[in-house]
């Protein structure tokens, strides 16, 4: 097809006839891994395939363009509204990019600057960069969040929006500190002015001279969008989405902003009507006191704000942001909390959605009937649930009992449990004030279940292992269990290890790691543990003790 491409572009008048004549499926489909350059030759063949391909070689040149949260690619957006409206009117899924203003924290080996055009790393900082990088690091990071971060969002994203009439679908992505070209460097400092490829001289040259003094982050990404949109109510968006790299403490949206927007749901009710995916990602409350005060009341203004969102809603993933490690608890909360408590409660606050297939929950507690109504409200409609690092609110972390309502009254295609992110907390610190260098986590948990299929048929099957757990993915035995059988399972673990409390003698025997690799042993048909060292070692019901309770069940 390239040589075709290229006798072509040589030569425009050449018949093409057994090209044209191609059905529309097939010639989009044999046109696909062309270039934008291979397109725009093969545009310039005949009127036939211009009009063909008009459509792919646009899509491909903007529909799926980024833009980094900067003024050049900003303005350059603009730019495009302004001089091809009709392709602006046609762009329906606005990735937005943000990223810190430079380069790599190294410990090692200090700063590196990666030059996406280059796909190379530039030489090191000098010597005396070195000593400064993590302060200069850190001021620079809320400096960048508190001046360019705002002044480019408040005063572009509202223009933007009213360019983009059919805008469906946003996106948040954040590009990694090593993944950002020199252009974007500059874009962000535009008075360093580089000698050569001394990028790095330049900049530090630059920093020292016009350090500014740090500030807080006044605005992040989806507030600033939301505030965008005030502008723009004939826009009804499909989709709001955070993606997995944008979880960090200073890009999640304050839990407090919520509260402070209730006064506007109502506007933006209008502008999410239509929404159907809703991934969001909430920022953390880290002072026990303002979790107190402040939770119930955010909890509500988050319903409001859901509940503003509309019934249209299919997918719905709400991610908190991580959790906390709380001492003195029980003086703060009536009940036993566990040590370790979410930013965010969520319980039965959460509205009814009558379309809602697909439910995320990151991070949160539940007092166990908050969280069985909150389900079998949905059962209905509900054929995908997640619940990473979730608490039960309770004397003990008795999941089983959610479990069964698989069998009883959901149908659910995919189930996802997993709860391996808690703090882990060193034994010296704990109540029995055991002298021991080893990091264990002592609250205990079911860590991973994961059901594929409708429990109440022969079709589906049940995990209890990491997905990335080696040597186990040749048994189908271990990889993948009945219903029945895998909750036999965890009823064990549940009444031999969770109902009960933790032993001196348990915890001064406790290993400092768990292997996390297996062989079969064809003398007794049994999967054993190897000698590789493993990274569950702080889980207190590792994999190495679920295959021993795989194996005596």
């Amino acid at each position: 097809m390239s040589a075709v491409v290229n006798r072509c572009s040589l030569s425009p008048g050449l018949s093409v006839t057994n090209i044209q004549s191609l059905p529309l499926e097939i010639f989009l489909e044999i046109t696909e891994y062309l270039s934008p350059k291979e397109l725009l030759a093969l545009r310039q063949c005949s009127k036939v395939l211009d009009h063909k391909t008009k459509d792919t070689h646009l899509k491909r040149i903007y529909h799926t363009q980024r833009y980094y949260l900067t003024l050049n690619d900003l303005e350059a957006l603009l730019r495009l509204a302004r001089t091809r409206p009709s392709v602006t009117s046609r762009l329906k899924h606005l990735i937005l990019e943000y990223s810190i203003p430079y380069i790599v924290v190294d410990r090692n080996h200090g700063g590196k600057i990666f030059d996406q055009t280059e796909n190379k790393y530039k030489p090191q900082w000098p010597p005396e960069w070195h000593r400064q990088f993590s302060e200069i690091c850190e001021s620079a990071l809320w400096d960048y969040w508190a001046t360019i971060s705002t002044k480019v969002y408040n005063a572009r994203l509202p223009r933007i929006f009213s360019k983009l009439p059919n805008l469906e679908t946003i996106e948040f992505r954040n590009t990694y500190n090593g993944d950002i070209p020199t252009n974007i460097i500059l874009s962000h400092y535009p008075k360093i002015r580089p000698l050569g490829d001394d990028l790095e001289a330049a900049f530090v040259r630059f920093y020292r001279r016009f350090s500014r003094p740090v500030a807080s982050a006044r605005s992040g990404p989806f507030e600033s969008v939301m505030r965008g949109l005030e502008s723009t109510p004939q826009l009804r968006l499909k989709e709001i989405r955070f993606h997995e790299n944008c979880r960090s403490t200073f890009r999640g949206i304050p839990l407090y902003w919520f509260d402070k927007n209730m006064p506007k749901v109502t506007f933006w009710q209008t502008i999410m009507q239509n929404l159907k995916v809703f991934d969001v990602y909430i920022g953390t409350i880290t002072n026990l006191t303002s979790m107190v005060d402040d939770t119930p009341r955010a909890q509500r203004a988050v319903a409001s704000f859901l509940d503003a969102a509309g019934p249209a809603i299919e997918e719905l993933s709400i991610v908190a942001g991580g959790v906390n490690s709380i001492s003195r608890i029980r003086d703060c909360w009536q009940g036993r909390y566990p040590l370790y408590t979410p930013n965010i409660l969520l319980d039965t606050c959460i509205p009814h959605f009558s379309h809602l297939r697909k439910l995320s929950l990151v991070n949160h507690i539940f007092p166990e009937l908050h969280l069985k109504t909150l389900l079998l409200n949905h059962k209905d409609t509900l054929r995908s649930l997640y619940l990473v690092n979730c608490l039960l609110l309770g004397q003990h972390q008795f999941w089983s009992r959610i479990f069964r309502l698989l069998e009883s009254d959901l149908t659910l295609h995919t189930f996802e449990y997993e709860a391996t992110g808690f703090p882990h907390l060193p034994f010296l610190n704990t109540v029995t004030q055991i002298p021991s260098d080893e990091w264990f986590c002592m609250e205990k948990f079911i860590p991973w279940f994961r059901v594929y299929g409708d429990v109440r048929t022969d079709n589906h099957r049940c995990e209890l292992l990491p997905k990335d757990l080696p040597g186990l993915k040749k048994s189908p035995y271990y990889r993948g269990m009945s219903y029945p059988t895998a909750m036999g399972i965890i009823d064990i673990l549940e009444r031999e290890y969770i109902s009960r409390p933790w032993t001196v003698e348990e915890l001064r025997t406790a290993p400092d790691f768990f292997p996390t690799s297996f062989q079969f042993v064809e003398d007794n048909r049994k999967w054993v543990a190897a000698s590789d060292e493993g990274s569950y070692g702080y889980l207190a019901i590792s994999p190495e003790r679920i295959i021993h309770t795989i194996n005596e069940y």
